[in-house]
């Protein structure tokens, strides 16, 4: 007989009923074990987005084993979404070979690839019950569906702080207009702060690109608010220490993302992430700890 795949694996065992060693039938005894060791891995703690999360509950419908394989593929090309939308803008940022600062040349891979790759890869992430990872996707992928729309003349963002109905352009330059989009990057900043704690129980390159993140969103903030105090020679400086980190925020998804993608072809060697889950201790864990002391 052909080997049960873990969906069968998984019903035979809800339904299996404790079977007495004694009674000769190694054959089921054997295969209620490895029912058994399937239910266990499956609703076990798992790496889904390099987040801890529990994958499956005992209640979720087996339609999501069958598309998991798809799932974990939208996952992945979310964050290539995120790097191919953050990556360009960094080096924007920085001026280089002349790029302007405003990022506006990507407005497309914000909207497309930011926004749309991201807000995938969260539902996917929701479907299977991985708060943390789905939380970040759609987060950043409002952001960036924000950032695109802020650079559209269509959405009007700058154009309505412009004195000159014939030069929105001009609005990009108001106190009113970079004063405000400060408050977006600090808001931005807050939210990535948390992001940046959550990912103690995850892996050391998800707390290097979140504090990154933190960083040049804090460097960006400055340069809008200096904007508007009228010092562009510090709000250059600070923009470059924002693009500077976002870089290295990139260097980090990079890895982790090759790291991701070699492990999923086998690949015979692979990246290290630096699991964290294992140094910084769970509530649920030291309460047991606690628990059995007592």
């Amino acid at each position: 007989m052909a080997a049960k795949n873990d969906i069968q694996l998984i019903a035979d065992a809800e339904k299996a009923t404790p079977t007495s060693s004694h009674d000769g039938n190694s054959a089921t005894a054997g295969h209620d074990e490895e029912a058994h060791r399937v239910v266990t891995r499956r609703n076990s703690p798992t790496k889904l987005g390099n987040a801890t999360a529990v994958l499956v509950s005992d209640t979720c419908s087996p339609l999501i084993f069958s598309n998991q394989r798809l799932i974990y593929a939208v996952d992945r090309s979310a964050l290539a979404g995120f790097l191919l939308s953050l990556s360009p803008l960094s080096c924007m940022l920085m001026g280089w070979r002349g790029a302007a600062s405003n990022g506006a040349s990507a407005t497309g891979m914000y909207m497309f690839g930011g926004g749309g790759l991201l807000w995938f890869g969260g539902i996917g992430e929701w479907i299977v019950g991985n708060t943390f990872a789905s939380v970040v996707f759609f987060a950043f992928g409002a952001f960036w569906f924000n950032f695109g729309a802020a650079l559209m003349p269509f959405f009007n963002a700058y154009g309505a702080y412009s004195d000159d109905p014939g030069n929105p352009g001009l609005g990009l330059f108001t106190v009113a207009y970079n004063s405000g989009w400060g408050f977006v990057t600090l808001s931005m900043a807050f939210l990535n702060a948390i992001f940046l704690v959550s990912s103690l129980r995850t892996n050391v390159v998800f707390f290097l690109m979140f504090a990154c993140v933190v960083s040049a969103l804090s460097f960006l903030t400055g340069a809008n608010w200096q904007i508007s105090n009228g010092d562009e020679i510090l709000a250059e400086k600070l923009t470059v220490a924002g693009g500077a980190f976002f870089l290295g925020a990139c260097a980090c998804g990079w890895w982790c993302l090759a790291s991701i993608l070699l492990t999923a072809v086998d690949f015979p060697y692979h990246l290290p992430l630096g699991d964290l889950s294992g140094i910084v201790k769970g509530r649920s864990e030291l309460r047991r700890v606690r628990d059995e002391r007592h």
